[in-house]
């Protein structure tokens, strides 16, 4: 005779109410990201530029103006380093433009932005992370892309914020 384990009614009624916002969330998530690419295609501008904002808590966040020309980064600049600025003196923008390349090198078109983007990706091997993506209600790029790590770690919030958009002719 086999004995059949007995659940209440209520248990899978409070498994419902947990795991449903979840699974909503993440739907909702997927499918604004694949809306606002879609969108992004439809668009898909050839030519454009913009200024992305990268931080790392609790570094101090980074400015970038980017330029796109047919779908590929042309230029890309230190903001905070351009002539004309009195935020950073010229010895220091160097030692900072030597210690950053990397970010220079980060793919800043709106297809980078989208791989950023992709939470759910992102997500899938990381317990307890946090992410979250504000999309341009026009176009549909990301403009802005947090990351946030669980209590347990430390300094592993990151942000992308992108400002200043332009289709250029």
């Amino acid at each position: 005779m086999t004995k059949t384990r007995w659940r209440s009614p209520g248990f899978d009624l409070l498994l419902l109410i947990v795991l449903l916002p979840l699974t909503i969330g993440t739907i909702c998530a997927n499918l604004a990201f694949v809306t606002n690419q879609l969108k992004w295609k439809w668009v898909n501008p050839p030519n454009y530029h913009m200024n992305v904002i990268w931080g790392a808590l609790p570094s101090p966040a980074i400015e970038i103006a980017v330029t796109i020309r047919q779908g590929k980064i042309v230029s890309s600049t230190f903001v905070a380093c351009e002539k004309d600025q009195t935020k950073y003196p010229a010895s220091l923008c160097e030692r900072f433009q030597k210690y950053n390349t990397d970010l220079l090198k980060t793919d800043y078109t709106v297809f980078g932005l989208f791989k950023e983007a992709d939470c759910i990706a992102f997500l899938k091997d990381r317990n307890g992370w946090e992410c979250s993506v504000q999309y341009d209600s026009r176009y549909g790029y990301p403009t802005e892309i947090i990351y946030r790590a669980p209590l347990t770690v430390l300094d592993a919030t990151s942000i992308i914020v992108v400002k200043d958009f332009q289709i250029d002719e």
